[in-house]
This record gives structure tokens, C-alpha cells and sequence, in this order.
């Protein structure tokens, strides 16, 4: 029963073709990574090895964990808590790459016949893995910018491929119909490169919200106009879900309302795992939406 209900998923998300020695490399990447950062930090517990930077600001120390500013790792859960990032962003880039081994011109799921957007979203949170975990770990100006570039390039990659899902084509003199995905591409690294060269100035808490609004509604839009599978609506409601907890551990978080600068339990740190399951649930409603094998009951 277990076992059918296993297969039936993956049918579902179009992984029937993949094996599990496929995401090995991804698991070992992990583990290697956890365990090598788990002794260095150990090794410089007591240095802070980042005083020749420059101390982020805006939101830097207003979390509510303890910053530990005599050690390597001045805030520990809220760095820790970014591996959920690492794990995910792993995830897709690797499914993406798997893609590419197989045929899948005939199927109705983008994502399946271009990988490279799989490539590009697993890319883009490996990247805000790599800002986030170095700024709480260190709390400098250059990790915070790749911190909030990071969910710029997230929220881009996102609306990449909904620019793709309603203009998959272009029509150009002498080469006619084309796909589009090459051109989006393009723009989305343009975009990315105005973020990372000054637009990330600009108030996050302010931008970042109206650039997901913006998104949630092109989203919302697209899939009332198209027929979306029922599973794959539940899945992006369930994302929601996830964002809307992981908003409200990170504003009492910071308004010291759910505080204790020393406990393990952090508020902004539940805001990354919360929001690391949200990035793949929202991935994963892509990847079915139009799968033909439709399961109420998974």
C-alpha cells in the first residue's frame, strides 16, 4: 500500500524515471558541507574572524538572538537554520540536471521540457543559502547583500517561469514561432545584475513585499484562467500556508514578542525552515500542474 502510494507520487511529479542513487551527490554535498562548517566553527568558537569587514545594518541586529560578536558564529540558530536552503536548493538543481537526460518534448509540463528553470530556481536559493548563512554567522555588510540578492534572485527565478508559462513563444521575422525561455533567461540575469549592483539598497521590508504581492497575483491570475490540477492548487495553498507561519514566527521575532536571546528556539530562525518547505512546496505545485495522474486522496 505504502509502496503503490510512493509510486503514485512520483508519477505525480513526474519522477518515475529518476532513482534514488541520482540525489546521492546532492546528499553527500549536504552532509559535507554541515560537518566541515560544524568543525570550523568549533576550531574558531571563541575568534571573530570577520573584523576586517564591515558590520551589516537595517536589520542586522534586530533579531532576537544573542550576537555573539567575540566568535566566528555570532548568531548560531539563526545560521543553522538556513541548511534547510542548502537542502532544497540541492534538490532542484539536481532534479533539474536529471531532466535533462530524458526526452520530455511531448509532455505538457514546462518545467519537465526546459530543466534549465529547474536549474535556475535551485540556483537561486543555493544563493540566498550562501548570504544567509554567512551573514547570521558573521553579521557583515557584503553577506548581507548577497542575503537580500538572494531573495530577489528567488522571487526573479519564480517569475521567470511564470513569464514562461504565459509566453512560452515568440513570434520573430524569418524564424517565425521561437521559445522564449532563452530571451527570459537573459532578462532574469539582467535584473539580478541591477539588484546586486545597487537596487538591493532599497528597503527590503518595503521592495521584497510588493515584488510578492505583484507575484502572488500573476500566480493566483493564471491559475484561475488555466486548468490547474486540484492537487497542484492544494500544494500552493499549503506553501501559503507555510509563508503565512513563517511570517508571523519572524514579526515576533523581531518585536521581541516570542524572545529569549539565548534559547535554541528562534523565531527568525522557524523563518527560514518555514520558508525553505514553502520554496519547495511552491516548486512542486509547478511540477504538477499538469499532471495527468490526478490523486485526491495522496
Amino acid at each position: 500500500m505504502l509502496k503503490d502510494k510512493w509510486w503514485k507520487l512520483k508519477k505525480l511529479i513526474f519522477i518515475a524515471d529518476h532513482k534514488t542513487s541520482d540525489y546521492i551527490l546532492p546528499i553527500i554535498i549536504f552532509i559535507l558541507f554541515t560537518s566541515l562548517s560544524f568543525i570550523f566553527f568549533s576550531i574558531y568558537n571563541d575568534v571573530y574572524i570577520w573584523q576586517n569587514m564591515k558590520l551589516a545594518s537595517g536589520n542586522a541586529f534586530t533579531f532576537c538572538e544573542f550576537n555573539n560578536l567575540g566568535s566566528a558564529l555570532v548568531q548560531t540558530a539563526n545560521t543553522w537554520s538556513n541548511l534547510g536552503f542548502l537542502f532544497v536548493g540541492l534538490v532542484l538543481v539536481f532534479m533539474g540536471i536529471k531532466d535533462t537526460n530524458f526526452k520530455h518534448k511531448n509532455q505538457a509540463n514546462l518545467l519537465l521540457k526546459y530543466p534549465m528553470f529547474s536549474i535556475v530556481m535551485g540556483a537561486s536559493i543555493l544563493y540566498l543559502f550562501i548570504g544567509s548563512f554567512f551573514y547570521h554567522a558573521s553579521v557583515t555588510s557584503f553577506f548581507q547583500m548577497i542575503d537580500q540578492t538572494g531573495m530577489y534572485a528567488i522571487i526573479l527565478s519564480f517569475m521567470a517561469y511564470h513569464a514562461f508559462r504565459i509566453f512560452p513563444t515568440l513570434t520573430v521575422k524569418r524564424k517565425g514561432e521561437i521559445s522564449s525561455h532563452k530571451i527570459i533567461f537573459y532578462v532574469f540575469l539582467l535584473i539580478n545584475s541591477l539588484f546586486i549592483a545597487f537596487l538591493w539598497k532599497i528597503n527590503v521590508n518595503i521592495l521584497f513585499p510588493v515584488m510578492f504581492l505583484v507575484y502572488l497575483i500573476m500566480t493566483l491570475v493564471y491559475n484561475k484562467r488555466n486548468n490547474i490540477r486540484k492537487i497542484s492548487v492544494k500544494i500552493l495553498v499549503y506553501s501559503l500556508y507555510f509563508l503565512m507561519f513563517s511570517t508571523a514566527f519572524w514579526i515576533l521575532d523581531r518585536q521581541d514578542v516570542l524572545c529569549n536571546p539565548t534559547s535554541v528556539f528562534q523565531g527568525h530562525a522557524l523563518w527560514h525552515i518555514l520558508n525553505a518547505i514553502a520554496l519547495l512546496l511552491v516548486y512542486l505545485h509547478y511540477r504538477t500542474e499538469n499532471s495527468l495522474l490526478v490523486q485526491e486522496n495522496l
